[in-house]
C-alpha cells in the first residue's frame, strides 16, 4: 500500500538512515531509534488506497492529516476529519505546498514556537495546537471532548 508520511523530529544526521528505510520499507523504521524520538502522521490518507468508507492508516502512524488544502486535489477532508475523530487520532493540517501559490494556506497555531526538532515532535505529541486556514481558526478533532 502506498501513501505519504509526515515525519517530525528528524535531524539532518538522520537523513542517510531514512534513505535506507525508504528502500527497506517502513517496517524497518518502526523499531528504530529514530522512530522512537519522532512523531509520524499519515498524509492525506483518504486520497490514496481508499476502499469504500474506510481508509488505510498503518501502524507506523501516530496520527493523520485531516485537512490537506492542496487546491487541485480532493483529499476528502470532511471524511478524514470524521474518521480521525471516531478513531481518536492526533491530527494535523497542511497546505501540501508543491508549487508557488500553495504556500501558507494552512498552519498550526501554537502557544510557543518549538526551539528545535525534538520540541516540534513533543508539541505535536501533546496535541496542544489549533488549525488555521486562511485566517480562520479551527479546533482539531483531537482537542474535542469525546463521548464515552
Amino acid at each position: 500500500v502506498y501513501n505519504d508520511f509526515l515525519v517530525y523530529g528528524v535531524v539532518p544526521a538522520d537523513l542517510p538512515a531514512l534513505h535506507d528505510f525508504v528502500l527497506e520499507g517502513y517496517q524497518s523504521f518502526l523499531h528504530s531509534p529514530i522512530r522512537k524520538r519522532c512523531i509520524v502522521f499519515t498524509a492525506h490518507p483518504y486520497r490514496n488506497d481508499r476502499v469504500g468508507a474506510e481508509c488505510y492508516v498503518p501502524e507506523i502512524s501516530d496520527g493523520v492529516e485531516t485537512f490537506n488544502l492542496h487546491p487541485s486535489v480532493n483529499s476528502d477532508n470532511g471524511f478524514m476529519s470524521r474518521y480521525a475523530s471516531e478513531k481518536q487520532y492526533l491530527t494535523i493540517c497542511g497546505s501540501d505546498y508543491h508549487h508557488n501559490g500553495h504556500e501558507a494556506m494552512a498552519g498550526l497555531l501554537v502557544r510557543q514556537l518549538p526551539e528545535d526538532e525534538a520540541g516540534l515532535a513533543a508539541l505535536l505529541r501533546s496535541g496542544d495546537y489549533l488549525f488555521e486556514f486562511n485566517e480562520n481558526v479551527v479546533i482539531p478533532s483531537h482537542r474535542m471532548i469525546h463521548k464515552i
